[in-house]
């Protein structure tokens, strides 16, 4: 028997073991989900819902290493009956993201809430999170639209536009009421003014992007796109605030052009405002931008490095994915306000890379099926949008929904009978221009404008063309395979088999050891080699060689095809190119879009590339994505982030810093190469893997948190990948060091 005192004290010990499990039971069940979206839409009661069993996603709150949901429940309640109408009970399934029940029927026009909880590995439940308001417009039973075409399949929900009122940075006195006002960014917007006068007047306003050089004076001749406009504005005696009207440009608002949502007001794109004979003292308090644009988190992503060059960049494209939002769908720019697909598919990349909202993608990807555009490639790029989309929410809707209209753009239908697809006009029949929804010829672009194609000769049956059509035949099917087509992903393989068995002997030039540009073609541009690499054409022993080659030409390129040039170059070890092509401060740079002025990716590089360029092209911002999916490494593995690359690739930086939004929650990552050492902080969110690249092979070698690292239940050894070791990490807070071996 314990003596008295020990006793005590035992009794005690006991107590607070008992007193700290309920207190950390307790904080755990506090976390409770958040980043609730209905329908991958954030806020939900901004618009309606039209789909009798939604979609829910949100984001599993536990920190902790390791940590995996392992069970959901979620509640629903009609707000105008107030009632419960589901509730799924426990559902043991680690899936947060798209969920959906199909017991789950609500009714047209209601206003209803739903809130979840979760349970970890120790299946203790978390608190219920906070519920999220959504309201149904007319409810479709599934969104089975059997009777209407592939293209007419609704799957997108969209916000109705914002507006920001935009303070001015700088505004100077000339004199006599006139007044230079800088905004410090272009925006599609307009001005409101404040005016107060005793006498009715007309007030002259200009509005433009581009300064005469070396003054701080609007130019009025800017060159083709980019925009100019002389206005005025007419008041009345008293105070009154006033939106300056913006005619509508006959060019940009034709029925081919995406128009402005109804109830916003016209935009023009500007940074810089010029006013005459204003009365009075004009302040800030006097005027603002009212830009208007999509729904944006600017807070979503952060990024900083050693380099200010990939700053300013990074800065220019992440503001770029913001501004150019302005109609709630992506557009090619002012210019024809059109939606291309190529465009998209960067624009689309960048967005989900910098803010955690899929639906305005999901809005041009349905607007595109409907309304295509002639390129050739294009066509394909609604594939590479489609597995895209996948990827990022892990929502099958669209997949499903549209397997006929992707199945089409592969081109398969222009197939001459050896593989190869053709852009001859004699393949395009009533047939194929019904297929694919569009009733002009189709014709190949390959890059844009035109002496951006480093000589390529364009021939009928075209080197690139058929690296898309490949690549198209690939994701096919990927996407036959999720959606359990097993017989139509090995037919998709076996014509990808074909293709690039006959691909080797039409285009590969033995002697040279490029690729030729097309069929009877004799010259080989960077484009040739480039996009059968990018595209998984090229057998490995000639990676190498191909990647030096592409890698001596530099920036041979547009600003769209850079998307796929540094891809290429990251992804066959050729850090250092790409993160000197980024970091260029050569005509031919993202630096440059910013030196000659404008605020937002340019359509091209300089305006002496193409002299009807405009300043707001998203398709110029590839960095939005290239820094995040590859300085940083951070890419989709499997749907809906469920397990990512962790895989920096820094070049000559020293430093690089960046928080990165994912529907399973942000992703942040520091990497430092300095003093012999390489280190790695990052956080993982919960409920995902993240496939962690160490560029130190021996294991014994490499720290984690100040110890030697040790592999557990939550990080196991990959091997040797790519000259790396791979070590598969679960969720936490994670700091790797290794020593640095060049």
């Amino acid at each position: 028997m314990l003596p008295r005192k020990s006793f005590t004290l035992c009794f005690y010990i006991l107590v607070s073991l008992v007193y700290l499990t309920v207190a950390r039971s307790v904080v755990h069940a506090q976390q409770a989900p958040v980043g609730l979206m209905c329908e991958l839409l954030s806020e939900p009661e901004l618009t309606v819902i039209n789909r009798e069993s939604p979609h829910f996603s949100w984001i599993v709150s536990d920190e902790s290493r390791g940590a995996e949901q392992t069970a959901y429940q979620l509640i629903i309640e009609n707000l105008d009956t107030k009632t419960q109408v589901f509730d799924s009970g426990k559902q043991i399934s680690d899936q947060s993201s798209s969920v959906s029940h199909d017991l789950l029927k609500l009714e047209s026009h209601r206003t209803y809430s739903w809130r979840v909880r979760t349970w970890n590995r120790a299946d203790n439940a978390s608190a219920w999170s906070k519920p999220q308001v959504f309201k149904t417009g007319k409810v479709v039973p599934n969104l089975q639209h059997i009777e209407l075409s592939p293209f007419n399949r609704d799957f997108a929900n969209r916000y109705p536009l914002e507006k920001d009122q935009i303070r001015p940075v700088q505004i100077i006195d000339k004199g006599n009421g006139s007044y230079f006002v800088d905004f410090g960014r272009a925006a599609f917007g307009t001005v409101v003014l404040t005016v107060a006068t005793d006498h009715a007047t007309v007030i002259p306003i200009r509005l433009g992007e581009v300064l005469l050089s070396g003054k701080k004076e609007i130019n009025q001749k800017p060159g083709k796109a980019r925009r100019f406009a002389s206005l005025s504005q007419a008041t009345e005696s008293g105070v009154h605030e006033y939106t300056l009207a913006i005619p509508n440009d006959p060019y940009n608002t034709r029925d081919a052009a995406i128009h402005i949502q109804p109830g916003v007001h016209q935009v023009f794109p500007f940074r810089y405002c010029e006013i005459d004979h204003y009365p009075g003292r004009l302040t800030e308090k006097d005027i603002y931008q009212s830009a208007v644009h999509y729904h944006f988190d600017d807070q979503a992503a952060s990024f900083q490095s050693s380099s200010d060059v990939l700053n300013a960049v990074w800065e220019l494209c992440h503001y770029s994915m913001k501004a150019t939002s302005y109609l709630g769908a992506y557009v090619d720019g002012d210019r024809e306000r059109t939606a291309y697909e190529a465009d998209a598919y960067i624009n689309q990349l960048g967005h989900y890379s910098v803010d955690r909202d899929y639906s305005i993608d999901r809005y041009s990807y349905q607007f595109l099926l409907q309304h295509p555009t002639w390129p050739l490639e294009w066509q394909h790029h609604m594939i590479l949008i489609a597995w895209a989309d996948y990827l990022y929410t892990g929502d099958v809707t669209a997949l499903a929904l549209n397997y006929e209209a992707l199945s089409a753009k592969t081109l398969k239908a222009l197939d001459r009978g050896d593989g190869l697809i053709s852009a001859d006009p004699t393949l395009q029949t009533d047939a194929f221009k019904k297929s694919v929804n569009f009733y002009a010829p189709i014709r190949i672009v390959l890059d844009w404008p035109y002496p951006e194609r480093d000589g390529h000769q364009v021939t009928q049956v075209d080197s690139v063309a058929n690296a898309f059509y490949y690549r198209s035949l690939v994701l096919m099917a990927h996407i036959a395979e999720v959606l359990g087509k097993s017989k139509d992903a090995t037919q998709w393989l076996a014509s990808a088999d074909k293709v690039q068995k006959k691909y080797e002997q039409v285009f590969y030039n033995t002697k040279t050891g490029l690729y030729r540009d097309g069929e009877g073609v004799g010259h080989s541009s960077m484009h040739a080699s480039l996009f059968p690499l990018a595209f998984g054409l090229v057998p490995s022993e000639r990676h190498a060689a191909l990647s030096d080659f592409i890698a001596s030409k530099g920036m041979a390129c547009s600003v769209y095809a850079s998307q796929y040039l540094l891809e290429t170059l990251f992804e066959n070890n050729k850090d250092l190119d790409a993160v000197h092509l980024l970091t260029s401060t050569s005509k031919r740079s993202w630096y440059n879009m910013i030196r000659v002025g404008s605020t937002i990716s340019m359509e091209a590089w300089d305006d002496s590339f193409k002299p009807n360029e405009d300043w707001n092209h998203a398709w110029g911002a590839a960095p939005a994505n290239l820094v995040p999916r590859y300085v940083m490494g951070v890419r989709p593995v499997k749907a809906a982030y469920r397990e990512f690359t962790v895989d920096p690739r820094l070049g000559d930086l020293t430093y690089v810093r960046m928080q990165i939004p994912t529907i399973k929650g942000a992703v942040a990552v520091q990497v430092s190469q300095e003093n012999k050492t390489w280190s790695l902080d990052v956080r993982i969110p919960a409920n995902t893997l993240a496939d962690v690249s160490i560029p130190c092979t021996n294991l014994s070698q490499i720290t984690e948190s100040g110890k030697t690292l040790t592999l557990s239940d939550v990080i196991r050894d990959g091997g040797i990948q790519n000259g790396k070791r791979l070590l598969y990490v679960k969720a936490g807070h994670y700091q790797f060091k290794c020593p640095l071996t060049k």
